[in-house]
């Protein structure tokens, strides 16, 4: 049975789940969206199965899709956050419809913890911005995806 992602936004307004095959949060992104709209040192993004999205407070949803051209090309994820509060609960890009990407700073469950950390990116880092200890580094996004990782070192829930 897939692992349950349970989250919210700072101020209580939005809350929402989905199951995730891969809650494993293993990897960093320290691109400039990612720092700019997750603080300091970037975000970790989980993957969710968007067919099993709930939302409540939806109303109070407001999204933002970053303008420009991305590593792959032009971006086209849009990262979902609370119009109240300003927390960033997900993203989501329609190249990949059956996915959602929570920030697992939203999450509100124990997440398992993950046996290594990978910061990707880090060609577009400021190199002030530290690499928690013992990570493995990217100057890019690795050809392994999040299902490949997880798959690989026996991690997937089904």
């Amino acid at each position: 049975m897939p692992f349950k992602l349970e989250g919210s936004c700072h101020c209580g307004k939005v809350k929402y789940s989905c199951d995730s095959n891969t809650p494993y949060p293993y990897q960093h992104c320290t691109c400039s969206i990612c720092r700019k709209v997750g603080g300091f040192m970037g975000s970790v993004n989980i993957m969710g199965l968007t067919s099993t999205l709930t939302i409540e407070g939806e109303e109070y949803l407001k999204s933002y899709t970053p303008k420009g051209n991305g590593i792959a090309g032009p971006i086209a994820s849009k990262r979902f956050f609370c119009g109240e509060c300003g927390s960033m609960l997900w993203l989501h890009d329609d190249t990949w419809k059956e996915w959602v990407y929570p920030f697992a700073s939203s999450i509100d469950v124990t997440l398992p913890t993950p046996p290594e950390i990978l910061v990707v990116l880090r060609a577009s880092c400021p190199k002030y911005v530290p690499i928690p200890e013992g990570a493995e580094t990217e100057e890019a996004y690795r050809e392994e995806s999040i299902e490949d990782w997880h798959k690989k070192r026996g991690l997937w829930i089904d």
